[in-house]
């Protein structure tokens, strides 16, 4: 029969296993809250990535079109400027043809004249 001694034993032995197997369990607990832990890490980070990006997008869309209307724009409307002032000294191929013919019509009539001229002064 057990003596109290040896029950004493017998409950240290139990703690002893049972505390080791406490700590087994613990650690395996541990690791595998850290594994999950990881994994939830790198889901939400990605999560977030994603969020940030659908809202960012948009502020950033705006952003540049804002600065490309500030850079562009103007430059834009002085170009509009200079090309509007070309058109108005650009004589149009109508007149150009019009002033053509004035003036092989003048050179003619100075020709003339010059040949009278000559004439006259050759009579005196």
């Amino acid at each position: 029969m057990l003596d109290e001694r040896d029950i004493q034993i017998i409950a240290q032995l139990m703690r002893q296993q049972f505390e080791q197997q406490e700590q087994r369990l613990d650690l395996k607990l541990e690791q595998k809250l850290e594994q999950k832990l990881a994994k939830l890490k790198v889901e939400l980070k990605a999560e977030l990535k994603t969020e940030l990006k659908a809202e960012l997008v948009p502020e950033v869309m705006h952003n540049v079109r804002v600065l490309m209307e500030s850079y562009f724009d103007p430059k834009f409307d002085a170009l509009s400027e200079e090309v509007r002032m070309i058109h108005e000294i650009i004589i149009p191929p109508q007149r150009m043809e019009e002033a053509e013919t004035q003036i092989n019509v003048l050179e003619g009539v100075v020709r003339l004249h010059s040949r009278e001229i000559e004439a006259l002064k050759a009579a005196r």
